[in-house]
């Protein structure tokens, strides 16, 4: 990593120099792939961006597999033509290694603490925005094999396209399709002649993509902290560009089908470092709700959606491990109003994942924030709009009323949903209400003071948890009755 040079300014990113990035792009043109990596670990600095191209080539490699082989090389070359087996030759001088993966996913987190988030940011596939002031980068101009293979991924609708199993093999074929000329550089990267095995049906995340995975997570985390140092809710706008975008005019994302399709699966590994991914990424999802880039509503009813095709048995799961913080209690509190309000069961006993229709929203104008939801600072970057920024993007929240609460507490639900998931429920929805109102100033919370006072909590606690005199619900019962006096 190379210090800062005499008289640069502290906080501010130069593009990286062309001579610099020439001597990396001749690395990577000779197949030097570890060679170049170490190069640009070592022109690693705060002050100077990698470029977009490179920060390009690093993911590509790093979705190749880390795990050197256990197994030796197959000779198939006396049942091969000399133009199958020289074309294959030529084809595995390109290939990927272990060590090249390893060491890529190692720089990239390195540049997570080195660099800004949209310094990285940038080389992601996006969905597209009449916002976004595209950036020139001089280093796409490139002799390297690597780094056109790698413009497959700025082909892709949004990174969650490129954890997908199977991107990289396919990614080289639509390459090689598009820009290749004549036959022997088509069957110099046809891989369905020279796999091994055929192709496993396609996973959301593929085998060799969950080190990357983890450093979007890093990398979204991180500007969520930038964001938030800028007075902003904590989120991260590198994430609402990875949602589709709405239709006209409104900034609010709809469709969130994508992410929670890589968290939910995230959830089913056995792995519980792959799980703690999941877990993480709904956070960075939750914490959207907090702007007006993300409903919280209609977020809480497709998490529910998920949730209830297979029993609501992972919710307990799900709500244990979200580390406890203001937004994720709203979400909370969004997602068991969601289930337990009037016209979540149906007639028969099942749990109806009907969505409510979306209904556009103007973005709420500037107002006066309160806790986490500070008036921002507009970005220091060319990649979004100056003006949006300047705007608040903190979404109203508004707390049900207390009566209604209460009424839901009380409430014996129908159904085949089991007792201690609902018990869960309502012990969440309590609790993570309590919290909130708790950091309400006096002014606004007379009637959640009423309740406490004429001891009608206390009743509500006894009716929903005190059906049952053992298991669970003592349990909770015990826990709520001693934190009443502290509320």
């Amino acid at each position: 990593m190379i210090h800062q040079p005499p008289g640069s300014v502290v906080g501010v990113e130069l593009e990286m120099g062309p001579f610099q990035c020439n001597l990396v792009d001749s690395c990577f043109e000779e197949r030097q792939y570890e060679a170049a990596i170490s190069m640009l670990e070592q022109l690693r600095s705060p002050n100077y961006k990698p470029s977009i191209s490179h920060i390009r080539q690093l993911i590509f490699i790093a979705l190749h597999s880390s795990r050197p082989s256990l197994d030796g090389p197959k000779d198939r070359s006396i049942f091969e033509s000399p133009r199958k087996f020289a074309a294959k030759q030529q084809k595995e001088s390109y290939a990927v290694g272990p060590g090249a993966a390893a060491a890529a996913i190692q720089l990239l987190e390195s540049f997570v603490t080195t660099n800004s988030p949209d310094a990285l940011g940038r080389a992601l596939p996006h969905y597209p925005s009449v916002k976004n002031i595209k950036s020139n980068d001089v280093s796409e101009i490139t002799d390297s094999t690597l780094a056109k293979q790698s413009l497959c991924i700025k082909e892709a609708k949004n990174c969650w396209d490129i954890l997908v199993e199977g991107f990289t093999l396919a990614a080289l074929q639509n390459c090689s399709s598009s820009k290749g000329k004549g036959k022997q550089r088509q069957e110099l990267f046809a891989s369905e002649s020279f796999s091994e095995d055929p192709l496993p049906q396609a996973q959301v995340v593929g085998k060799d993509s969950w080190p990357l995975l983890n450093w979007l997570v890093d990398l979204f985390e991180r500007d969520e902290s930038f964001s938030e140092q800028r007075g902003q809710p904590r989120h991260s706008p590198l994430l609402v560009e990875q949602l589709p975008p709405p239709r006209g005019e409104s900034a609010t994302r709809w469709d969130t089908t994508a992410p929670l399709d890589v968290i939910f699966y995230c959830l089913e590994q056995s792995d519980l470092r792959k799980q703690r991914i999941g877990y993480r990424l709904m956070t960075l999802m939750i914490n959207l709700t907090s702007t007006i880039y993300l409903d919280l509503s209609m977020f809480a009813a497709s998490v529910y959606g998920r949730l209830s095709t297979t029993g609501m048995g992972g919710y307990s799961l799900l709500s244990s491990n979200l580390l406890p913080s203001i937004r994720v209690r709203r979400f909370t509190i969004a997602f068991c109003l969601r289930l337990v309000s009037d016209g979540t069961f149906t007639d028969a006993g099942q749990i109806s994942t009907v969505r409510p229709k979306p209904q556009a929203r103007l973005p709420p104008k500037a107002r006066i924030a309160h806790d986490d939801e500070k008036s921002p600072l507009p970005r220091e970057t060319g990649r979004t709009s100056v003006v949006q920024e300047m705007q608040s993007c903190a979404s109203k929240y508004l707390l049900p009323n207390c009566s209604e609460v209460l009424r839901l507490l009380e409430l014996e639900l129908p159904g085949r949903m089991p007792p201690e998931v609902v018990l869960r429920m309502k012990f969440d929805l309590l609790t993570s209400y309590a919290s909130l109102q708790a950091g309400l100033p006096e002014t606004t919370k007379s009637e959640w003071r009423d309740v406490l006072q004429v001891g009608r909590l206390g009743k509500v606690i006894e009716t929903a948890f005190g059906r049952e005199k053992e298991g669970d619900a003592n349990l909770y019962l015990q826990i709520l009755q001693n934190l009443l006096s502290t509320w």
